[in-house]
């Protein structure tokens, strides 16, 4: 029996059926769930976006909160009263990796945070490497954390040529 030639082919086909198909999706539940802000489930849970607003014209945010039934999760971004942003926190497992902006929208300081949630209480604690930078974005210094307490800090020079 001879095969068609294209027979070769037929893998990455299906591959690339299986791709358009996830993207078509990804898609539709992107849109899915900006058409339903601030929506809770059966449950009575908050469920999927929802933002919360400083003018009553629904035109400056102050947050953007991800949940999964009832849960915090993904990403989570607040913002100056002048729309710019002011916080962003991204989920990485147990650890969250952490940015905050000045009312400008430079990045003042990054790095990683940790949460552990116990039924009790939500504990929230700089855990790693933090790096501060001044107004130009320069790298000024850098802080290493082990559960919310600094343990070592080192100043960056700015060199003479790098001053405004």
């Amino acid at each position: 029996m001879q095969r068609h030639p294209l027979f070769i082919f037929e893998p990455m086909r299906k591959l690339i059926l299986i791709l358009i198909s996830l993207i078509i999706l990804s898609s539709c539940t992107e849109s899915f769930y900006f058409g339903r802000i601030n929506h809770k489930n059966k449950n009575d849970k908050k469920h999927g976006l929802w933002i919360t607003w400083w003018d009553d014209d629904k035109t400056i945010p102050m947050s953007k909160y991800w949940y999964d039934n009832g849960k915090e999760k993904w990403k989570t971004k607040t913002y100056h009263n002048n729309g710019n942003l002011a916080v962003k926190f991204k989920e990485r497992g147990s650890r969250l990796k952490v940015k905050y902006y000045d009312r400008f929208g430079n990045i003042t300081h990054k790095g990683w945070a940790r949460f552990d949630i116990t039924e009790e209480d939500v504990h929230y604690y700089w855990h790693g490497e933090w790096k501060y930078f001044d107004e130009k974005h320069r790298l000024i210094k850098r802080v290493i954390y082990h559960q919310g307490e600094a343990k070592e800090e080192n100043q960056i020079k700015i060199k003479a040529d790098q001053i405004n």
